[in-house]
C-alpha cells in the first residue's frame, strides 16, 4: 500500500491518502479520542501520541498533531496505523453496542508508540 500526504493550509494538519476509499458516503470529524470509540482507525489514530483530531473524507484521512509534536515523528506511526487497519480488514466503524463496550473498556498504552516519540523528543533537545 502507498500512501501519500498532501499538506493544509494548517501547518498542524496533514492529509493522508491511502489509494482506497475512506467514506462512501459524506465524511466524519474526531475532534478527540472519546468520540473516536466507534472507529477502529480513529481509535488506532488517536493512541499515537500528538495526534489532537482525526477527520474522515472520501479518499483521505487528515490527522491533526498537537504543536509540540513533530511531523518527521508522527508520519510513519500515521503511515503503520493506516496500513495496519486496512490490511486487517476491519470495518470503518463498529456498530453502537460495540462502541460502548470498547468506551468502557481498558486498554493498555503501546510501549512501541510511548519509546518512539521519547526517542523523537530526546532527538529534538540535541539539535538545541
Amino acid at each position: 500500500m502507498f500512501i501519500q500526504t498532501q499538506s493544509t493550509p494548517n501547518p498542524q494538519s496533514l492529509m493522508f491518502y491511502p489509494g482506497k476509499p475512506v467514506m462512501e458516503i459524506g465524511s466524519s470529524d474526531f475532534p478527540n479520542a472519546r468520540t473516536a470509540m466507534t472507529s477502529p482507525l480513529a481509535k488506532s489514530l488517536f493512541a499515537i501520541d500528538g495526534v489532537t483530531r482525526v477527520f474522515f473524507g472520501s479518499d483521505f484521512v487528515t490527522v491533526t498533531k498537537s504543536e509540540e509534536t513533530s511531523w518527521d515523528c508522527l508520519k510513519p506511526e500515521v503511515f503503520a496505523a493506516i496500513m495496519d487497519f486496512y490490511s486487517s480488514g476491519q470495518p470503518l466503524f463498529l456498530d453502537s453496542n460495540a462502541a460502548a463496550s470498547m468506551d468502557t473498556a481498558i486498554h493498555e498504552v503501546s510501549q512501541l508508540s510511548s519509546v518512539h516519540y521519547l526517542s523523537c523528543i530526546f532527538s529534538l533537545v540535541l539539535l538545541f
